[in-house]
């Protein structure tokens, strides 16, 4: 008799943490935004996939406690719905930055973290209509912000307002 083998899953579950940090539903909100940025950048270097790069963090970095700060952990199903939107619409999302850059910048010639903040922000534009456009922006300049000092965090602002624009035109 031979063992049975375990069907393969398309999705895997979400593992519980005995460390997860509890924090508001806003923090863990804008704890997700870091996390999608920090698991993509991930993904790229390292070739994984979002459910890879999405299971490596939640059993290594969710509610991490590091040089005396304990984080907050993320929210995981916004997390997971950026990173695996991300991972679908790769090519929808890359076209669309490209063409809300400036013409002399296109998306392949920024830095892969600024990539990785871009697409993460246009895909929750995007696939996220029900959180506030303004609320998005503003998290990912603070997220650009956690990685850069100079001009960088407003030529995030800058992209992905033109893209919000295109996106999310105002109706009045």
């Amino acid at each position: 008799m031979t063992p049975k083998t375990p069907k393969a899953r398309k999705s895997l579950p979400i593992p519980i943490v005995k460390r997860q940090i509890k924090g508001s539903a806003k923090a863990r909100r804008n704890a997700s935004r870091l996390a999608a940025v920090q698991c993509l950048y991930q993904m790229r270097q390292n070739g994984m996939n979002a459910e890879q790069a999405l299971g490596d963090y939640a059993h290594n970095r969710m509610g991490l406690e590091e040089d005396g700060n304990v984080y907050v952990a993320a929210d995981m199903v916004l997390l997971r719905g950026i990173l695996t939107g991300v991972e679908e619409r790769m090519d929808l999302l890359t076209e669309m930055m490209g063409q809300a850059l400036n013409n002399d910048r296109s998306l392949a010639s920024q830095e892969q973290l600024i990539q990785c903040i871009l697409l993460c922000g246009a895909e929750e534009l995007f696939a996220h209509p029900e959180t506030d456009t303004a609320l998005i922006l503003a998290n990912y300049v603070e997220v650009g912000k956690a990685f850069y000092e100079g001009r960088e965090p407003g030529m995030i602002n800058a992209a992905l307002d033109a893209l919000a624009k295109v996106i999310r035109p105002k109706t009045e």
